[in-house]
This record gives C-alpha cells, sequence and structure tokens, in this order.
C-alpha cells in the first residue's frame, strides 16, 4: 500500500490544510463617542416692594427702609441694578400751583444686615445699586432693602400737599 513516507507527507499536508482554514482571533478594538448636552436657560428678574406707604415729611426720615428688592440672575458675566429718578432725586408737589421740592438722600444694603452708612450717589437722573461681576455671577434671590432719609422741614418750608418721585429699578445681565 503506501509506504511510511508517504503517508507521513499526507498527515503534514493534512495538518497544513487544518491549520490554513481554523481562522485567526486577531484582538480588535471599536469605540464611539457620544456627547450629552444640556442648557440653562438665561433668566434675570427684579421684584421691589414698597415697605413704608406714606412718609411723613414733616417727621423727617433717618435711613428708613423704603423699598425691600430681590434681585436674581444667572447671567455668568453678572448683572447691575440702576434705579432712576423722574424727579432727580427729589420728592415734588403733586397738585396745585406750587413747584416745592424736598431733596432725600438713599442707601442700598442687604436685608437684615448693617444699615449702609455711605449714601447712594446719584449720577444725574440715574444710580447703580448693585454689581455684581465675574465667572458665576449667579445670585439665587439677593434681597437688599433701599432705605431713605431727608431733613426735617421747617414749619413754612413746603405747602400742604402731597409730594412724591417716581424711581424706576432696572436690572441688566451680562
Amino acid at each position: 500500500m503506501y509506504s511510511k513516507s508517504t503517508s507521513s507527507r499526507f498527515v503534514i499536508v493534512g495538518f497544513a490544510i487544518i491549520a490554513a482554514c481554523v481562522p485567526v482571533f486577531a484582538a480588535g478594538t471599536d469605540s464611539k463617542t457620544i456627547t450629552i448636552a444640556g442648557h440653562v436657560t438665561a433668566a434675570i428678574s427684579l421684584e421691589a416692594s414698597l415697605l413704608v406707604q406714606d412718609l411723613d415729611i414733616m417727621a423727617g426720615a433717618n435711613k428708613t427702609p423704603l423699598v425691600s428688592v430681590t434681585e436674581f440672575s444667572n447671567y455668568k458675566g453678572g448683572y447691575a441694578v440702576t434705579l432712576q429718578s423722574t424727579r432727580g432725586w427729589k420728592l415734588g408737589q403733586t397738585s396745585g400751583t406750587g413747584s416745592e421740592t424736598w431733596a432725600y438722600t438713599l442707601y442700598y444694603g442687604p436685608s437684615g444686615g448693617t444699615v449702609p452708612t455711605a449714601a447712594i450717589t446719584p449720577t444725574s437722573n440715574s444710580m447703580v445699586l448693585t454689581s455684581q461681576t465675574g465667572v458665576g455671577g449667579k445670585t439665587a434671590g439677593a434681597v437688599n432693602v433701599l432705605y431713605i432719609s431727608f431733613a426735617t422741614p421747617g414749619a413754612n418750608a413746603l405747602n400742604a400737599d402731597t409730594y412724591n418721585d417716581t424711581l424706576v429699578f432696572t436690572i441688566t445681565g451680562s
């Protein structure tokens, strides 16, 4: 039949064919990158509540709490709160033919804290009350108080009347 050398050849060739048919499992990798994104909508608000309904001008005022102001902003550059006066920081006569006015001074500081000692200095009919700057200018409802001071007028300084000024608070994000 077959000689020993011939059968050895078939066995060697058989192993070679089997080895060629067996798949080689090489190491492999695959990866995917997924970005998760969300957003926060810019929000800014200001609430102002009058603490005194009617000032007694004849009694004067010495840092009397006038308005509670709640500030909120999540603008990362910060925000500023400004205040404007329609009468140039004076209480003005509202009826009759008189044009009397009575000047006042304002102070602004945190609610529940020490009453500020330095008055707010207006520039014309506008002034900056609060300025929060820098990254993370977010504030979660900071509450401040606007205080008013004015001298007691003399008995004949003002006509009997109602005196007022309109103040406009504005908050601006950056």
